[in-house]
């Protein structure tokens, strides 16, 4: 909890003055499984995983999956650094 005070507000731009009165909540141990999802949408995943910080992902198969996604898992990331997303931005993934 805290206060904020609206410095400049200019179009689609705003600056702030903000002061924390408290520390932020723990982080919750969060466990996310979930059959693996098409290579696109993985790379979807990661992004919501890390953003809703969630600490681990399990990745399991299911009859519906494509044994091809499992070939595509290693490099389904693509170059998310500019986003801050992905395994190293606070999730894990382990094919299971």
């Amino acid at each position: 909890m805290g206060q904020a005070v609206v410095l400049r507000l200019e179009g689609h731009e705003a600056e702030l003055s903000v002061e924390f009165t408290q520390p932020p909540p723990a982080k919750l141990p969060l466990t996310l499984v979930l059959a693996l999802p098409r290579p696109k949408m993985l790379r979807r995943v990661f992004q919501t995983v890390a953003t809703m910080g969630v600490g681990k992902l399990i990745l399991v198969n299911s009859y519906r999956v494509e044994k091809s996604f499992w070939q595509t898992l290693p490099g389904a990331c693509g170059d998310t650094r500019a986003t801050g997303a992905g395994p190293g931005a606070g999730a894990r993934h382990r094919a299971a």
